[in-house]
């Protein structure tokens, strides 16, 4: 429970709280490696937020040691997947990629669907800021179709954002519009 009263902290926008809750929760010997893995994402996911780039690429790349070292594939693919968006965030769109396409191997091994559409997504915003706009809306259309068949509303609008900008860019207004709508 306190786990994911952290994790609402983080996604309230409450960057200091989440830090102070996970940290105080970290050291609590009851806590499942699960849930510790859990808090460490979320740290680093703060991290991120705050534009502390550099550490929360080591926080993430600690975390997913644990977790492969753990058995905890779910995890090691979301540690992967946000090693790669600290490396976006950093500018650094190859290692970026390599990372996904790793986590999108495994997700796809392991059948994530979530994580895979997820992974495909971050494909898709590294060719979108590199200006393939083509790639860009491939990958984020094949992302859309796996968010749509599990029906993952949060992620889907995020994505569906992201088809209708490029959609205007390409002149298809229809296109932008179904967007709006999903």
């Amino acid at each position: 429970f306190k786990v994911l009263q952290c994790e609402i902290e983080y996604g309230k926008g409450n960057y200091d709280g989440a830090l102070r809750m996970g940290q105080a929760l970290v050291h609590e010997p009851l806590l499942s490696a699960g849930d510790r893995l859990r808090l460490l994402n979320n740290e680093g996911k703060v991290l991120l937020a705050t534009r502390q780039f550099k550490k929360a690429e080591k926080l993430f790349a600690m975390n997913l040691s644990a977790a492969t070292a753990g058995g905890f594939h779910r995890q090691a693919i979301v540690a992967m997947i946000n090693i790669a968006v600290a490396k976006i965030r950093l500018g650094y769109y190859a290692q970026a990629l390599r990372w996904l396409e790793k986590a999108l191997d495994e997700s796809r091994r392991r059948m994530m669907l979530r994580e895979e559409a997820i992974a495909v997504e971050n494909i898709a915003t590294i060719h979108h800021l590199e200006r393939a706009y083509q790639k860009a809306l491939a990958s984020y259309t094949a992302s859309l179709g796996i968010l749509k068949f599990l029906d993952c509303r949060e992620l889907l609008a995020r994505v569906a954002n992201n088809i209708g900008e490029l959609s205007l860019r390409f002149g298809d207004i229809e296109n932008a519009r179904e967007m709006l709508a999903l």
